[in-house]
C-alpha cells in the first residue's frame, strides 16, 4: 500500500494553501472539546507549514505599521522579522527572570499601538506544539 501511494502522481504536489478540510475540522473539534471554543474550520483555521511560518505571518494580520512588537528572547528570529515585514518596530523582551508590566512567560509576543492604547497577545490563536 505504501509503495502504491508513493507511486501515485497525485501525491507528488504541494498541499492546498488552506490545508485539508478534514484537518481543519479536526482542529476545530480539538479546540471545542479541550477549551470550549467554537471555531469555523473554513474561515478561522489555517494550517501552516510550521510554527515559524505562522509566527512570521501573524503580524501581517494583527499589527499596524508603526506598532511596537515585543519579541521574546530567547526566541525564533522570525518574531523580529515578522514584525519588520509588517512595518512594526520590534523590541526584544527577555523571557527569563522577572518580566515587566505583569506579563507572564510563554505567551508569544505582545503588541501595543503607537499611542500605547491597545494590548494584544498576537499569538494567542496560534497553536504551537500543543498536542505533544
Amino acid at each position: 500500500m505504501l509503495q502504491e501511494t508513493a507511486a501515485d502522481p497525485s501525491n507528488h504536489r504541494y498541499p492546498s494553501y488552506f490545508g485539508l478540510a478534514e484537518l481543519r475540522e479536526a482542529i476545530a473539534g480539538w479546540y471545542r472539546d479541550r477549551s470550549g471554543v467554537e471555531l469555523d474550520p473554513g474561515t478561522e483555521i489555517l494550517p501552516t507549514l510550521g510554527s515559524k511560518d505562522g509566527i512570521s505571518h501573524a503580524p501581517l494580520a494583527l499589527v499596524d505599521p508603526g506598532d511596537v512588537v515585543l519579541a521574546p528572547d530567547p526566541g525564533y528570529t522570525v518574531y523580529m522579522t515578522g514584525a519588520i515585514m509588517a512595518g512594526a518596530e520590534p523590541h526584544i523582551m527577555p523571557t527569563y527572570g522577572r518580566l515587566p508590566f505583569g506579563l507572564s512567560h510563554g505567551r508569544g509576543c505582545w503588541v501595543w499601538d503607537t499611542a500605547g492604547r491597545k494590548y494584544l497577545d498576537a499569538l494567542a490563536g496560534i497553536a504551537v506544539n500543543t498536542l505533544g
